[in-house]
């Protein structure tokens, strides 16, 4: 019963706790308009584990007491700044977090979905997925300048042939995963990215530093 009552508090703290991040994102860029809209709620999503195991696993031990799992995209610039944070917060707490990583190319970002493509041939190969992200993140504003295969060379993956061929389509391999990650998205309610599910509550509105600091403390400190 005290464990049962234990996740129960946990959720609902994390719950209110995101609620009240969100509300603050929105009032600082909308001021006063912000309580006209319907702001995007945090949720509980049952299935995070299964969820957890799709995604391509990046960082962090299997067993961690923390799971963050991102839906993300790499030609959005809002998931490269969130990208940074999620990077801080690994370093602060070292075999604390494990970290989910999940693409989903949004239709109106060019080359998103050849970099999913290029994303999950690189996973495929048990290639360091994390590198990728480090690079492409930072470089983003060299994207459809620069080859994908340049990318690949940079983040230290052998086979940058196979990359660009995924990343072109010529490899279709690729494909299912992709598929399937958009199913994930659509059941998670996901709108935009990047999309964070926090050990099974559903962050629309991406955290700043501080409160996903402040969020993973607290998961931590109930434990």
């Amino acid at each position: 019963m005290s464990k049962w009552l234990d996740r129960t508090v946990s959720s609902t703290l994390i719950l209110g706790t995101a609620a009240i991040a969100i509300s603050v994102v929105y009032r600082t860029f909308l001021g006063a308009s912000a309580d006209k809209l319907a702001v995007p709620k945090a949720k509980s999503f049952k299935e995070w584990r299964a969820l957890e195991s799709a995604g391509y696993h990046v960082d962090g031990p299997t067993n961690a007491p923390i799971v963050l799992t991102v839906f993300s995209d790499v030609q959005c610039p809002a998931c490269r700044s969130f990208h940074k944070n999620v990077r801080d917060v690994m370093r602060a707490y070292p075999g604390k977090i494990k970290l989910t990583y999940v693409s989903h190319p949004l239709a109106y970002h060019k080359f998103a979905m050849a970099g999913a493509q290029a994303t999950d041939c690189i996973s495929s190969s048990h290639g360091d997925v994390l590198r990728w992200l480090d690079v492409v993140f930072e470089k983003q504003d060299s994207i459809g300048v620069k080859s994908w295969g340049s990318f690949a060379t940079e983040a230290g993956i052998s086979d940058s042939t196979r990359v660009v061929k995924c990343a072109s389509n010529s490899d279709s391999s690729a494909a299912p995963a992709i598929r399937a990650f958009f199913d994930w998205a659509d059941r998670v309610g996901v709108r935009g990215t990047p999309t964070i599910v926090l050990d099974g509550v559903v962050l629309p509105i991406p955290p700043t530093h501080l409160e996903l600091d402040s969020l993973i403390r607290g998961r931590l400190g109930r434990r």
